[in-house]
Formats: structure tokens, C-alpha cells, sequence
């Protein structure tokens, strides 16, 4: 069942209950190259591995994109996150959604401060369509997060068989948006 703050929950195809779900709309703009998406998105640091090699940008032109920032509230597996995406018709973005998000929401992740002993403690926007194999063989995905107050576009380390904490957030679009994901299955 799908009622459960914070705890690991069996698979199921029911729609989840006590999730939460914030709808965007953003201009995705993949006539621009990567390094100009990076510093259109506010973010003052990222990870080195974060490059076009890695994590293509897919697309061309300018459109608008109806984003979804979901947050299941329990601990999920990866392949949980993406069959409750599924259940709500969407499927995982990549990292030109969440550029563009960073782009056009620079304020967005301090909406989504979650609060731990009295203070607001930010929780990384995870882009599960966009996922790359690093030099260690882990699975990693970029995501938004904030450090000392600033935006950075860094990895987060996606183990299919480790539970991922309930409180984080993950980018969806739409499933039948017309993108293809070429991320690797990990």
C-alpha cells in the first residue's frame, strides 16, 4: 500500500496515495549547447562528470514542456519511481528539463525545502532519464540541489537495489512527450 510516510513499500500497480506533485511549464531551448543550458540554469557549480558526452542533450529548437516535480513520500526503489511515474502518465525527464528548470525557476528548490529539526534542509530534483555509468561502474543521474544557499548541478549515485530516501524529488514530463531517453539501464 502506498499510505506509508517514509517507509519501503512492495511494488504494486495502484495509483500511490500521499504523494506529492507540482506541475511547470518551461521553455526547453536545445538550439543552445550545453554549456549555455549550465550557465542559463543558475547553477554556480557542477559536477565534473556532468558534460555532453555523458549526458547528451537530446532534441532540437525551442518548445515548451510541461515538467512534473513528483515526491513519493516513502522510500522507493528506482524501478518503483519509475512504475509510479508510469501510473500517473509520466515518465522520467532528462537533464535538458532540468536545466530549463534551473533556468526559468532559479527559485525552485527553496519551495521545496524540507524541514528537519527546525531547519530547512534542501532536497536534490533527481533526473531519472538521464543516467550515465561512471568510472567506479556506479549508476549515477544529475540532479538540481542547492550548496551554502547556491544552485549546483551534481550526481547522485541511483543503486537499483537501495532504497532512495522519501523526501527527494524527481522530474517527470509527460509520457507521451515526444523525447527519446538514452540513458543506459542500470
Amino acid at each position: 500500500m502506498y499510505n506509508t510516510r517514509n517507509k519501503f513499500s512492495p511494488s504494486s500497480d495502484e495509483v500511490p496515495e500521499n504523494f506529492d506533485k507540482i506541475e511547470k511549464v518551461v521553455s526547453v531551448n536545445c538550439d543552445q549547447s550545453f554549456d549555455q543550458m549550465i550557465v542559463a540554469s543558475h547553477c554556480v557549480r557542477k559536477h565534473c562528470d556532468i558534460s555532453s558526452t555523458n549526458f547528451p542533450i537530446v532534441g532540437v529548437g525551442k518548445r515548451d514542456v510541461r515538467l512534473f516535480l513528483v515526491c513519493l513520500r516513502r522510500y522507493v526503489l528506482i524501478s518503483d519511481v519509475e512504475r509510479n511515474l508510469e501510473i500517473l502518465g509520466l515518465k522520467p525527464a532528462r537533464i535538458e528539463h532540468s536545466l530549463a528548470l534551473g533556468a526559468e525557476c532559479p527559485n525552485e528548490q527553496v519551495c521545496l525545502r524540507t524541514f528537519v529539526f527546525g531547519s530547512g534542509w534542501v532536497k536534490p530534483i533527481i533526473t531519472l532519464g538521464s543516467v550515465w555509468i561512471n568510472s567506479q561502474g556506479e549508476c549515477v543521474a544529475p540532479c538540481l540541489t542547492e550548496h551554502v544557499g547556491k544552485r549546483v548541478l551534481d550526481l547522485v549515485r541511483v543503486d537499483p537495489s537501495a532504497p532512495l530516501d522519501g523526501s527527494l524529488w524527481f522530474l517527470a514530463i509527460n509520457k507521451n512527450e515526444l523525447t527519446t531517453r538514452l540513458s543506459l539501464a542500470c
